[in-house]
């Protein structure tokens, strides 16, 4: 059977210590995520119109996002991030 592209990001991370990965947000978007199932990226969430009550970044951050590729995914940090 032939890995998965996520079955590689997986062994990266173990490789790396990495045991799991945190998403900063803010509590009144929890609903949310819960309906969507997960984290949807900024592209997902403006093409399928769905509403972010308390959205992270700003517009100057997602567009650099679009500029740069990365508005096709979520923001994950390695390490517990210190608010």
């Amino acid at each position: 059977m032939e890995s998965s592209r996520a079955d590689d990001w997986l062994e990266v991370l173990q490789s790396l210590g990495v045991s799991c990965l945190y998403h900063v947000t803010d509590k009144d978007n929890l609903p949310s995520i819960l309906k969507e199932r997960g984290l949807c990226s900024w592209r997902k969430l403006s093409d399928d119109e769905i509403p972010v009550p308390r959205p992270g970044g700003s517009s100057i951050t997602h567009r650099l996002d679009a500029r740069v590729g990365r508005d096709d995914a979520v923001h994950l940090y390695a390490s517990k991030p210190y608010l």
